[in-house]
């Protein structure tokens, strides 16, 4: 359920929709993608414990990759997915989302196929 409102966040910002619309993948840039978009994945989920005691609440680490065909405009993308995330709470595609907290960033270039990359690094802490 967690990576449907990674989604639906990112697809409803109106910022990353007037840069990548619905281009936003999860894993893997689809074979033959050739617009600006952003591929998510999850790198690892904790539980949150409290006095010894499990909780409903978890903390995902995302990673968001912002392709374009400038290094100028990978760094737009990944602008407009800090805009979304960066200290966000509320209620996406019924996950209680309770904070989200930039972790790392830094931009690369991928030889196939040929783009840009800004990548940006969230923990996403929600209920469960």
């Amino acid at each position: 359920m967690i990576d449907q409102a990674v989604y639906t966040r990112l697809t409803g910002h109106v910022g990353v929709a007037a840069l990548v619309g619905a281009r936003v993948y999860p894993i893997i840039l689809p074979q033959g993608e050739t617009g600006d978009s952003i591929v998510y994945r999850r790198i690892s989920t904790q539980p949150v414990s409290a006095l010894n005691d499990d909780t409903d609440l978890e903390s995902a680490r995302y990673q968001f990759t912002c392709y374009a065909r400038t290094s100028m405009a990978a760094q737009a993308i990944n602008a407009q997915v800090r805009a979304a995330w960066q200290r966000y709470n509320g209620i996406v595609s019924t996950v209680v989302i309770e904070d989200a907290e930039m972790e790392t960033e830094f931009d690369d270039f991928e030889s196939d196929p040929g783009r840009y990359q800004s990548i940006i690094d969230f923990t996403i802490s929600y209920r469960k």
